[in-house]
């Protein structure tokens, strides 16, 4: 049997919408959880203090010491958005998309747009979401992009990340990887892992970079170092040609069955082709055919020649086997990704 491995250089889904904003928002506002400063909050909120009152909101959003109660996070987020509390607008803002509605995120919208104007980096960010999704309002990428912009220049790692997709794929702006890179570079950075991944993908390919296999392996590494599996997938595959880093196969497999571990579906073709060579990996016909099995299931066509190729060379017991394998495969946990 042979079979090629596959060496994809595409980058990875570009404009992430973080999860992130209101959850570490509410964190930073929930100081204070014991039930002595909770009382001394509650009566500085009730006073009308709106620094009191946004951290009493997030204390009940995040049930941080207390039960998380929806209800008493809205109503002390509120007065203090009320009062002009940048944060608190925003994460009142934030409960209130939860709705899904099409009335909650106007609403929504109002809040964040408020904090937004406040020059609030993660709002101006959330509100560029809100954009580029049409979600409350009519979808606008430039008006997103302005947003985005707005938020980048404040150091919002994600904003910066999106920024240099936009960039990248040259939507509302001229394509130029050379500011995709700038932009990218500064979230990596900051320690994003999709951010990472891109700027060792612009230094692979040399696109507005001087091609640099090294600094593309360093950037990888570091990505993988944090579960994102295309960063192991690629950061296998320059372990396998010995492109800035020596060949070494042992390694490569390792970061490819973290990627395939994790369900992608090209890292799963590969590792397929390392078990049934023996590289880096025990020889294994059986655990071969469960991975191209996998790779076919995610959409790697060329699994279907590897399966019925391999099936040649197995008996009809091995080749239950290896669908059983398969069967039985179950993505990694979040723990098991480094």
């Amino acid at each position: 049997m042979k079979i090629h491995f596959l060496i994809s250089v595409a980058f990875t889904a570009l404009l992430i919408a973080s999860p992130e904003t209101f959850a570490q928002e509410a964190r930073t506002g929930a100081g204070a959880n014991s039930r002595g400063d909770l009382g001394e909050l509650t009566n500085r909120a009730e006073k009308g203090d709106p620094d009191a009152q946004y951290q009493l909101g997030a204390i009940f959003a995040e049930g941080n010491g207390v039960s998380a109660d929806g209800a008493l996070a809205a109503k002390w987020l509120k007065r203090a958005a009320e009062q002009g509390h940048a944060n608190a607008q925003h994460a009142l803002g934030g409960i209130v998309e939860k709705v899904g509605t099409e009335a909650a995120y106007t609403e929504a919208i109002k809040w964040v747009r408020m904090a937004a104007e406040q020059k609030l980096a993660r709002a101006q960010y959330h509100l560029g979401l809100f954009y580029d999704k049409g979600r409350g309002v009519t979808k606008d990428e430039m008006e997103a992009a302005n947003w985005f912009r707005l938020a980048a220049e404040q150091g919002f790692a994600a904003a910066q990340h999106n920024l240099g997709a936009l960039y990248h794929e040259g939507r509302v702006v001229s394509r130029d990887d050379a500011i995709a890179a700038k932009w990218f570079f500064k979230a990596a950075e900051q320690g994003r892992a999709d951010s990472q991944f891109n700027l060792g993908a612009l230094y692979q390919q040399g696109l507005g970079l001087p091609q640099d296999y090294t600094k593309a392996a360093d950037w990888y590494r570091k990505s993988a170092d944090q579960g994102y599996a295309d960063a192991q997938y690629r950061y296998a595959t320059l372990h396998l040609k010995g492109l800035g880093i020596p060949r070494n196969l042992a390694d490569a497999a390792k970061w490819t069955s973290l990627a395939a571990q994790q369900g992608h579906a090209e890292a799963q073709f590969n590792l397929g082709i390392m078990s049934y060579k023996g590289d880096g990996v025990a020889k294994d016909k059986i655990e071969a055919f469960k991975w191209f099995t996998l790779a076919l299931k995610n959409g790697i066509q060329k699994g279907r020649a590897a399966t019925e190729s391999l099936a040649h060379e197995l008996t009809a017991e091995q080749i239950n086997a290896g669908k059983k394998r398969a069967d039985d495969w179950k993505p990694a946990t979040a723990a098991d990704k480094k």
